[in-house]
């Protein structure tokens, strides 16, 4: 979960992701970040390929197409192979 607080104008906002394919985001419609309030965004992440990877979470002001904040983070994923054969 994510959470920020809002500008000083009430903002209709959209969240994406840099990874659509690993990342979900709720709520996926545009909604209203009120003026100041604080909003929650739930974020699951599951990578599909090991290593160090950089995911970026955007909020975009969809009616001015305004950037209004963006969080980074680095997830580090290695897989642990189970040996079936035993």
């Amino acid at each position: 979960m994510v959470t920020y607080r809002g500008t000083q104008s009430s903002r209709l906002v959209q969240a994406y992701s840099s990874h659509n394919n690993e990342m979900s985001i709720e709520p996926k419609e545009p909604f209203m970040l009120a003026a100041n309030a604080v909003q929650e965004l739930h974020v699951g992440v599951r990578p599909v390929a090991s290593g160090n990877k950089f995911f970026y979470l955007n909020v975009v002001d969809i009616e001015y197409h305004q950037l209004v904040r963006t969080f980074r983070r680095l997830i580090v994923h290695t897989y642990n192979e189970v040996d079936t054969n035993n």
